[in-house]
């Protein structure tokens, strides 16, 4: 018997015959990857908050599928893509086991309908199918000699205690006397204590390790194992078209090969290279977030386990010492249409087999192989979120570009988190990614770059498939288009580049340049305020929210860049408010707690109801007269986009209070209370 997504299901269920549980479980004992599979199905059917697959759409899973899958009714094609998607996708696994699970208990034990509850079942149905003169069984003795009350209906699922109960006072009584026999001979003079000596290597018949309880871990996070040096994995033989079922990836006799968590050690790993290409850099580190941020100079030794940041708009090339490039790629809404802005990672110490580790946080990355063998490929491992992806780079020139953002899709209070969306291209030469029980081989960059997609919404990996589309195309285009693409952009990053050179921390360096007194040019105050915002420096980009003398369009800058910092994370959120625990830094502010609930509103893309409720824009309209500098820009900025024809209404959220009533009574006039807005021209 073959081991195949079925048969592990059947073999943790208990569904086989003995010889078969005893042959799988042998393959189970040499298979690496069918011991990690099994601990990975225990893991996704207790996991909490799993959603469900879609029935439509991408990553679509109906339910006649997975009957049939269970039925062995589909055909090889079909099989292949199922066991496919459940391999590459959690929630994908988590429905096939759970529903085999549910099968199997259904299966195994019958139901035990209490004699009265079948005597009203009938007497519910009128006709033939009632049997009235039926009655319930006679009461039948005990073995104790009691009667089994047959109106009782709190019959035990699992049966009565009968016989059994016959059998446990002498089985306790012979268990507590063999273990005095064993104290007592224990105790003999001459007698040493006994050891328990490690049995050894069995290489008979395999024992099933224990089940072990699932490692419950945080978004972004990877659960703590014992460090040790993982093996050079092999590559997983995939399915064959046409076969019927999918094999596993083939055996070894190390131990398994999950990734363990990445190293905390601190040392120098790589240095850091400016002016590459001819455009400035500005990368920053920290060792913690308790420490100030701190700028990176040309051929400065870059440290394991610090935080890494290039600010927008700054390309920040690190050389490892085993020959791996990694640049961390900022961006700009000026560069390419995508929600990228600063590139933020953290290196890790590699473990052994391994040329580079690292987590990528958010923002673009790029890695290349430029080891001084060009037949010698390169071995980096990538974590995000809850991912481990191990990338094979072949030949001097292979490269991949990497690309994660996070963003509110959903309107606030709705309980979901930002949706996060990774994009891996290859940019150069042949790449194989290993994603979990999956390896993508020899993906490729020419004619068209190959693309990897995932996201967190439950969709799992999909492709590779070849990088087309205008919107894919578009992301591309930060991979292609230099930094300093006009003079304006140009001349801000050097003006930045040269501020933040100066002595003082890079923090106050930014605020200064965002003040309206400082003289700079706009783009630098927009450049400037993105910064701090890539730097966690919130407090300072409010504070450009509610400043009057800021230009409307700074102003503006501070939203976008509010929404980029709250689409990072789940705690992002709760880092600007609380309500639960009544702190955040709206809070320190000075906002009141229903201003900071609808700052967190207002920050959040609305829903498709409430742009279909009158009620919204009459709540967004009252807004433009609120008290507070900042809601009143938020309001707006909503307005502006919701109801383009307001856009002609002369309204600046800084003026006075005399010209914000005039506008505020001409956006009555074109949005009417209970109407909705005209439909755009």
């Amino acid at each position: 018997m073959r081991l195949t997504l079925r048969t592990l299901l059947a073999y943790l269920d208990d569904m086989l015959d003995p010889a078969e549980t005893k042959a799988i479980g042998q393959k189970v004992a040499e298979s690496d990857a069918a011991r990690e599979l099994i601990d990975r199905i225990k893991q996704v059917t207790r996991r909490r908050r799993l959603t469900t697959p879609p029935a439509t759409g991408p990553g679509a899973f109906e339910p006649n599928t997975v009957a049939d899958y269970l039925d062995n009714t589909l055909t090889s094609e079909q099989v292949a893509d199922v066991e496919k998607a459940c391999l590459e996708s959690d929630v994908h696994l988590a429905e096939i086991a759970a529903v085999h699970q549910i099968l199997t208990l259904i299966e195994g034990q019958p139901a035990l309908v209490p004699p009265t509850a079948k005597e009203r079942m009938y007497g519910l149905v009128s006709g033939r199918e009632a049997i009235p003169s039926r009655r319930a069984p006679a009461a039948r003795r005990l073995p104790d000699g009691h009667e089994n009350d047959a109106d009782e209906d709190d019959v035990p699922l699992f049966g009565r205690p009968g016989a059994w109960v016959r059998w446990l006072v002498p089985l306790a009584a012979v268990a507590l006397l063999a273990v005095i026999a064993v104290i007592l001979w224990q105790a003999l003079p001459g007698r040493s204590p006994v050891v328990a000596e490690r049995p050894p290597e069995n290489k008979g018949t395999p024992v099933e390790p224990a089940p072990q309880p699932p490692v419950e871990t945080k978004p972004g996070t990877t659960p703590d194992t014992k460090p040790a040096t993982p093996p050079e994995t092999k590559p997983a033989e995939t399915t064959a078209p046409g076969s019927s079922e999918a094999t596993a990836p083939p055996t070894s006799s190390a131990r398994p090969t999950r990734p363990e968590a990445p190293s905390k050690e601190r040392r120098d790993v790589g240095r850091y290279v400016t002016q590459v290409g001819g455009t400035p850099n500005v990368l920053v580190s920290r060792p913690a977030s308790d420490q100030p941020w701190q700028r990176l100079v040309n051929g400065g030794k870059v440290q394991s386990a610090d935080a890494l940041v290039s600010l927008p708009g700054y390309r920040s090339e690190v050389r490892l010492g085993s020959g791996v490039y990694v640049t961390l790629w900022g961006s700009l809404p000026e560069l390419a249409r995508a929600p990228l802005m600063e590139s933020a990672a953290v290196l890790h110490v590699p473990a052994a087999g391994l040329d580079a580790d690292l987590t990528l946080d958010r923002g673009a990355l790029m890695i290349a192989n430029r080891k001084d063998k060009e037949t010698e490929p390169a071995r980096v491992r990538v974590r995000f979120h809850d991912e481990v992806w191990d990338l094979t780079l072949t030949g001097p020139d292979a490269s991949v570009g990497l690309t994660l953002w996070g963003r509110h899709v959903a309107p606030y209070g709705s309980g979901e988190g930002p949706q996060a969306e990774l994009f891996l291209f290859v940019l150069g030469g042949q790449a194989t990614v290993k994603v979990r029980f999956v390896e993508h081989r020899d993906l490729e960059s020419t004619p068209v770059p190959t693309m990897l997609y995932w996201d967190n919404k439950g969709r799992g990996v999909q492709g590779p498939t070849p990088a087309r589309g205008e919107q894919i195309e578009s992301l591309l285009a930060v991979w292609g288009k230099p930094a300093n693409s006009t003079r304006e952009l140009r001349a801000a990053l050097d003006g930045l580049s040269q501020r933040l050179s100066t002595p003082q921390p890079i923090e106050t360096a930014l605020a200064e340049v965002v003040q309206p007194t400082d003289g700079g040019q706009p783009f630098h105050r927009l450049l400037a305020v993105r910064c701090l915002a890539a730097l966690d420096d919130v407090p300072d980009v409010l504070n450009v929210l509610e400043d009057d003398r800021s230009p409307p369009e700074v102003r503006v800058e501070a939203i976008h860049a509010l929404r980029h910092w709250i689409g990072r994370g789940d705690d992002q959120e709760r880092r600007l408010y609380d309500a639960k625990q009544r702190s955040g830094i709206l809070l320190d502010k000075k906002f009141r707690p229903a201003e900071a609930e609808m700052i967190l509103t207002l920050l959040h893309t609305f829903g498709s109801q409430q742009v279909a409720a009158p009620e919204t824009y009459g709540w967004l309209i009252d807004n433009l007269r609120h008290e507070r500098l900042a809601l009143r820009e938020l309001a707006y900025w909503h307005l502006s986009r919701l109801a383009p024809a307001g856009r002609a209404i002369a309204y600046n959220p800084a003026d006075g209070v005399e010209q914000r009533d005039r506008a505020y009574e001409q956006w009555k006039k074109l949005i009417p209370e209970g109407k909705l807005p005209p439909p755009p021209k």
